[in-house]
Parts: structure tokens; sequence; C-alpha cells
């Protein structure tokens, strides 16, 4: 018999597991951070503290990813483009966690961060613990 539980989106986010697995995905998006050349080919940025937070975070996506194949039945993948991240089915169909990158710019609070781009960058190594 099966034993996996149905899984309550919302719900699972507020949980204690959820949130540390959205932030988990959050710190791994941001090491994943890439400048564009000048031939406009992106890259993804090697320094060293960078690769070490990607290696820790794939290392622990494993673990989450096991995990909630094992009690939901259900296997989800990191995914990342220039206009979203989060955490997807492999067919893209169905979302646990999609973070829009203009509106999480957006919604960063103004009396903590400014226009300039110093300031924002800033205020998301504070926040992401970069």
């Amino acid at each position: 018999m099966d034993q996996t539980m149905l899984l309550n989106r919302e719900r699972f986010l507020k949980t204690e597991f959820g949130a540390a697995l959205e932030e988990l995905i959050r710190e791994w998006d941001s090491a994943l951070e890439t400048r564009e050349d000048e031939n406009g080919v992106r890259h993804i940025l090697l320094d060293g503290s960078r690769r070490n937070i990607r290696e820790r975070c794939l290392a622990q996506w494993e673990v989450y990813q096991l995990a909630m194949k094992q009690f939901y039945g259900i296997e989800f993948h990191f995914t990342r483009t220039d206009e979203y991240f989060g955490v997807c089915t492999e067919d893209g169909q169905d979302w646990l966690l999609k973070v829009d990158r203009n509106l999480a710019l957006q919604r960063m609070p103004a009396m903590e961060c400014g226009t300039d781009i110093s300031d924002i960058v800033e205020y998301c190594c504070r926040r992401y613990s970069i």
C-alpha cells in the first residue's frame, strides 16, 4: 500500500521544512549568478566562495528532492531562467515554488534598499547571506 501524503503547497511552504527549502533555493539561485561577456554570452561566476555555496546547495537539494519523492511521491526539479527560478515537476506543469525575478526585486523593502545598484547588491547579500 502506498503511504505517500498529499501535498498542500501553501501549507507545506509554511512548515519549517518548506521554509528551509525555499531559503535554499533562493541561495542556490543567487550563487548561480551570471555575467555577460563582451560577446553577449552569459557565464557563471566561478569564484571560490560561490563554488562552495553551489556545491553545498546541490548536496542539500538532493536530500530535499529524495524526501519529497519519499513523502509525497513527487519528483521535483530545480529550474532557473532569466525570468524566474524555482522548484517544479520535470514537465514544468506543477510548481512547488516559482519566483519571478522582477517581482522579487519589486518586493524589496524601500527602507532597506535604495535605488542605487550598490544598495540593491548590499541588500541581497544581507538577505541571502552571500
